[in-house]
């Protein structure tokens, strides 16, 4: 006899649904683009950065790059340069767009689970959030999403928020500027 699931139970141990399937493979590679944009950042910042040194240091020796890369600061600085980016890149596209790159491509949208759109702090603690979900727990607080019929993942849920679709201007009674010149 199957186990009734009612409206407002988090897990379920119903199979999952395709279109639920479709919206929960559209945010993991909503995900990987975000990565791959936040890598890109990371590389042009630290090249450009790198290279910035040499100059000021070397008067534009390029030959000295390799040696420059191989020192151990280059790699610590490295690292500090793609947190920054990471946090940066997460943090301030949630808070001001309410999405990153990789959710404007996938149509998704973060907000919290009131319907306002994320404050600062918040959006902040989520990328916070996302350390506890994949470091601190080893991919769980990610593959929690797979079993809630709400599809939050922890970091969702210890900060109030969802990821949904997102709505297009004219469901959402929205005007975009363009159209309003025109008209």
């Amino acid at each position: 006899m199957p186990i009734p699931i009612h409206e407002n139970q988090p897990f379920s141990s119903v199979p999952v649904s395709l279109a639920r399937r479709k919206r929960l493979v559209r945010r993991l590679a909503a995900y990987l683009v975000d990565l791959f944009a936040i890598y890109l950042l990371s590389l042009g910042t630290i090249l450009a950065l790198l290279a910035g040194y040499l100059v000021i240091r070397e008067g534009g020796n390029m030959s000295l790059m390799g040696k420059v890369s191989a020192e151990s600061n280059t790699a610590i600085f490295a690292r500090i340069v793609h947190a920054l980016i990471y946090f940066s890149y997460f943090t301030l596209a949630h808070w001001y767009f309410g999405q990153t790159i990789g959710k404007k491509i996938f149509k998704l949208r973060l907000r919290e689970n009131n319907g306002n759109e994320l404050s600062f702090s918040r959006s902040l603690g989520r990328t916070f959030g996302y350390l506890v979900s994949g470091q601190l727990t080893l991919g769980l607080g990610f593959a929690i999403t797979y079993f809630r019929s709400d599809e939050r993942s922890l970091h969702d849920i210890l900060l109030n928020t969802s990821v949904a679709d997102a709505e297009s201007p004219q469901e959402s009674g929205k005007v975009n500027p363009p159209d309003c010149i025109a008209a």
